[in-house]
């Protein structure tokens, strides 16, 4: 609460008021209106942001081999809220875009381009602590992803890819020893300090986690997330994967 002066009148100012008397009778009361404190106490309303009651989702779609080193975003990919055909904007030319979405539950964002593979991002706001990196493939660079990690691995047209992004926050640095499970995959791969895929689902010097060739099974699978001792991590229970698309989610960690 704030503090108030309160200034007492002196004595002899007070006498002299009571040796007046009243000089018009009719005069109004002068007695002051009593303090709202709450009124004083209350803080003017912050400016609303560009989401009233919603979350910003806001982020960059870049090509699946955009790196620090050679940054490449996809412009002009439709990015739009599933089931809110409405809800839609376009990326730019670094591949940065932003959507409001309900600031509670689980939402999808899918992204189409005429050269990649359609995605779907799935949505927590719980794990969405900074701007999200989400990176699109095309259809040939799927083949060869698939077959530079080797084993005879070939693209499934009955089955999905799914992108996990696992960054520590608030530095948005790769998370090392951040080990993820999948319902029905089996193939899991992660990105290493050179942007290499190898074998096994457990983070070890970059921030991507790949499953090749999932059974999308009724469509929502859960995502189990096991960090590191001392760091907590947020993510969807469940990733929404539908056959020939790729699926996109981030794992946020703090530490």
């Amino acid at each position: 609460m704030r503090a108030r002066l309160v200034i007492a009148p002196s004595l002899a100012s007070v006498l002299g008021l009571l040796a007046c008397g009243d000089p018009d009778p009719a005069a109004p009361d002068a007695t002051p209106a009593p303090i709202d404190a709450a009124a004083i106490d209350a803080e003017p309303d912050a400016e609303p942001g560009p989401c009233p009651g919603e979350v910003v989702f806001t982020g960059g779609y870049e090509d699946w081999d955009s790196q620090p080193g050679a940054f490449l975003g996809v412009f002009e990919a439709t990015v739009a809220e599933v089931g809110d055909a409405t809800n839609t904007a376009t990326t730019a030319p670094n591949g940065r875009s932003t959507l409001c979405l309900p600031s509670s539950g689980v939402s999808h964002v899918r992204y189409t381009h005429a050269s990649y593979v359609a995605a779907v991002y799935t949505f927590d706001p719980a794990a969405q602590l900074a701007p999200y990196t989400a990176h699109g493939i095309t259809p040939a660079r799927l083949t060869s992803q698939y077959a530079a990690i080797g084993g005879g691995l070939t693209v499934d047209a009955d089955a999905a890819p799914v992108a996990i992004e696992v960054r520590s926050f608030p530095s948005g640095d790769p998370i090392d020893g951040v080990t993820l499970a999948l319902e029905g995959a089996t193939a899991g791969f992660h990105r290493d300090a050179d942007y290499d895929f190898q074998d096994g689902a457990t983070t070890a010097g970059g921030a991507d986690i790949l499953f090749a060739n999932v059974d999308p099974g009724d469509g929502a699978l859960a995502l189990t997330v096991t960090p590191p001792a001392g760091v907590t991590c947020h993510a969807p229970a469940e990733l929404s994967v539908t056959a020939g698309e790729l699926t996109l989610a981030t794992v946020a960690c703090e530490d």
